[in-house]
């Protein structure tokens, strides 16, 4: 992680390619890129589990919607039992029956 108040990191220049010949690295500059290549791979690493993350949120924002569907129509065939009497009851399981059988 970054210190506050440090410059921005950038590719080193052993990164650059010059007329298809790589330029020629000091050893100082090999000791900067490990950590750069460390860091590359980090971000990767983060960036492919942001997307494992997206899709499992996704998943689980549907099943959230199914769940909650459900309750609502289950609270109003069992408002519609207390309103309604016993004769709207027994149309409520055929429905709630209608409605597994299509799921």
């Amino acid at each position: 992680m970054q210190t506050p108040g440090a410059p921005p990191l950038s590719v080193s220049p052993s990164f650059h390619r010059a007329g298809g010949s790589s330029r020629p690295c000091s050893p100082s500059l090999l000791s900067r890129d490990a950590p750069q290549d460390l860091l590359l791979a980090e971000i990767r690493r983060l960036r492919e589990r942001l997307t494992e993350l997206e899709g499992e949120n996704h998943s689980m924002s549907m099943k959230l919607s199914a769940q909650q569907w459900e309750v609502e129509h289950r609270l109003a065939e069992i408002e519609m039992q207390i309103c309604g009497g016993s004769s709207a009851g027994s149309n409520s399981e055929d429905n709630e029956k209608n409605q597994e059988s299509a799921i």
